[in-house]
């Protein structure tokens, strides 16, 4: 017998994170489509895109199967068809999303890791063999969801036991390559990092006993910035799927090994956390380009982000001549403010992703 419990994480909850869901994902795929350095992305972002497609769908798919379900009992009891085409979407959505997003992981570690320890090797990658990638795991988790409903559907005798065995298969495996390869790219990364800073303390010492003490320090390259920020962002997604998806496969082995079923409600509980996953990944997107996001929504509510270049007066400490620079000021114009007499030059100011 379903619990009242049971009920409300079906019929509520479920269906109210499926339309977040749709919402965020959707936003996020809008403000990368919509962001002027859409061209200019890291090459890995791919699979950060194609996660955000794969939850989107799941979304999409989670509303139906609930927008279905209160006439699976009165208007469709009686349309084969339509009971058919309801059980097998039930059983594939959430195994193909699981496949989906072990695969998109796993590729995205595998990039990071070739890009800390084979940096050349990733240099002659392009995009397009990383689209080609993303459209084979799209094919891939097809074919495996595919299989293996028809070998719990026909062969299996037990299936009710056997059905949940590819949660912890493809979960665990996973986790622990995510584990080891997050440790030697934090690794490499650690040790790069006081490498260069041992180098950049150096130099910086040199250039203060041959020009002075006011020479300010040179920030770190952007590049190093936008890789160490690209696998913060990997380690986020990688840590938020271990945690959502972990406590169902693990049920799933109690499960094959005990005689006993689990308690109903618990498994429940698992299986919306899981979902749950689709619904946290967009939010660390947003954290994470919340600057071209800003940008995004201030050029679609008419405002611009524009550099404008002003001429300063400044004294260098130590030297009694006056020097002119120049001082690079942001200001966000509309276009009846563009004409102003005081800009005297103005660029478009081109968005970044290494946020």
């Amino acid at each position: 017998m379903t619990s009242t419990y049971n009920k409300i994480l079906y019929q509520y909850v479920t269906t109210s994170i499926g339309a977040l869901v749709i919402a965020s994902n959707s936003i996020m795929l809008v403000c990368i489509r919509r962001s002027k350095a859409h061209k200019n992305k890291p090459v890995g972002f791919v699979y950060v895109i194609n996660m955000a497609a794969s939850d989107l769908f799941v979304g999409v798919t989670m509303v139906i199967l609930k927008s279905m379900h209160p006439y699976m009992g009165t208007t469709l009891a009686e349309n084969v068809v339509a009971q058919n085409i309801y059980h097998v979407v039930r059983f594939c959505m959430i195994r193909f999303s699981l496949l989906v997003s072990v695969f998109n992981l796993v590729a995205l570690t595998i990039d990071r890791l070739c890009a800390i320890r084979f940096p050349f090797l990733v240099q002659r990658q392009d995009k397009g063999f990383h689209i080609k990638v993303c459209g084979l795991i799209w094919f891939v988790s097809l074919v495996i969801t595919s299989i293996f409903y028809i070998l719990a559907r026909f062969y299996l005798k037990d299936s009710l036991r056997y059905k949940d065995a590819i949660f912890p298969i493809a979960t665990i495996p996973a986790t622990v390559l995510f584990v080891v390869s997050y440790t030697m790219i934090f690794t490499v990364v650690r040790r790069t990092s006081n490498t260069v800073n041992r180098i950049e303390a150096s130099v910086r010492r040199r250039r203060i006993d041959t020009e002075g003490a006011g020479e300010n320090n040179e920030e770190r390259r952007p590049e190093e910035k936008e890789k160490i920020a690209f696998v913060r962002l990997a380690v986020k997604t990688v840590a938020v799927f271990v945690i959502c998806w972990l406590p169902l496969s693990i049920t799933s082995i109690y499960k094959l090994l005990s005689t006993e079923a689990p308690d109903r409600d618990l498994e429940s509980s698992f299986f919306t956390l899981a979902f749950f996953n689709s619904l946290i990944d967009p939010f660390i997107y947003f954290a994470h380009l919340r600057r071209v996001i800003i940008r995004v929504v201030r050029r679609i509510m008419g405002l611009n982000t524009e550099m404008i270049i002003q001429p300063q007066s400044s004294e260098r400490s130590g030297n009694s001549r006056r020097e002119s620079s120049i001082k690079l000021s942001t200001v966000y114009t509309t276009p009846q403010n563009r004409t102003n007499p005081d800009v005297i030059i103005s660029a478009s100011k081109t968005d970044t992703w290494g946020c």
